[in-house]
């Protein structure tokens, strides 16, 4: 069975069917209007108008970061949502909290990543706020981002679990191509690595096709390339994720 985070597609489907599945939890829970309208950090005064799905997908295709990082940010979400109730996914803090947790596990798990300023523009928020974000969800998690392979890999291995386990009928297509791609129901996770490894020696797979690439590799090869100056000028080209010129508007109230 193909590893997770080797298929970007299943990846982005198993991620994307959690969040539908949580989301629909809390909204059926009692205390669902409590966590909508509770008052952190990570809460919009009302839900944005992009879905949790499409954000994840817009974050996952601009973030240019490791496959590996999203699965590590999501386990970050399951760390934090265990810890403050206010903080369990809902679709007034959901959206912040996925774009704080991929830039915090890029940061610490790959070689290379973008600043802050790049990050605020991917999702479509002031540049004050999402600096503001990253200190507190670190501070509700301790500064503790470290995972183990094993860590990893059990996790990975609950994500499919609960994707393919899902009675849930919004998801029934995802099961389906799941099982397609070779994905099964696992009783145990194998370790990624058995040499009591760090969470480093899973195998790094590229961040970005073959397009973006050499827009990658021409940014780093300007002198100060991570800064917001230089990284808006490369991938002009790309996109326009500045949450002023969106054509939305800014994401979030």
């Amino acid at each position: 069975m193909p590893a997770l985070h080797e298929d970007k597609e299943a990846l982005l489907m198993v991620l994307s069917s959690r969040i539908q599945i949580q989301l629909d939890c809390t909204s059926k829970s009692a205390k669902g209007q409590h966590l909508l309208h509770a008052k952190t950090g990570f809460h919009a005064s009302s839900p944005p108008s992009i879905s949790a799905v499409d954000y994840l997908d817009r974050v996952m295709k601009y973030s240019f970061c490791s496959n590996v990082c999203f699965v590590m940010a999501f386990q970050y979400l399951e760390r934090i949502g265990t810890f403050y109730d206010e903080l369990q996914l809902s679709p007034s803090n959901v959206h912040r909290l996925i774009i704080t947790s991929v830039m915090l596990a890029a940061k610490f798990f790959d070689d290379i990543y973008y600043n802050n300023a790049y990050y605020a523009k991917v999702g479509g928020i002031p540049l004050h706020e999402i600096n503001a974000l990253e200190k507190e969800f670190l501070g509700r998690v301790h500064f503790q981002l470290f995972l183990t392979t094993d860590e990893y890999g059990r996790f990975e291995t609950k994500l499919i679990n609960e994707a393919l386990n899902s009675n849930f009928a919004q998801t029934e297509h995802v099961r389906g191509i799941l099982r397609q791609k070779g994905y099964r129901i696992q009783k145990l996770v194998e370790p990624l690595d058995r040499d009591n490894g760090r969470m480093q020696r899973i195998p790094r797979l590229p961040a970005v096709d073959h397009v973006s690439t050499g827009l990658r590799s021409a940014a780093m090869s300007i002198p100060g390339a991570f800064t917001s100056e230089h990284l808006d000028h490369s991938f002009s080209a790309m996109m326009s994720l500045s949450y002023e010129h969106d054509q939305d508007g800014p994401l979030f109230v």
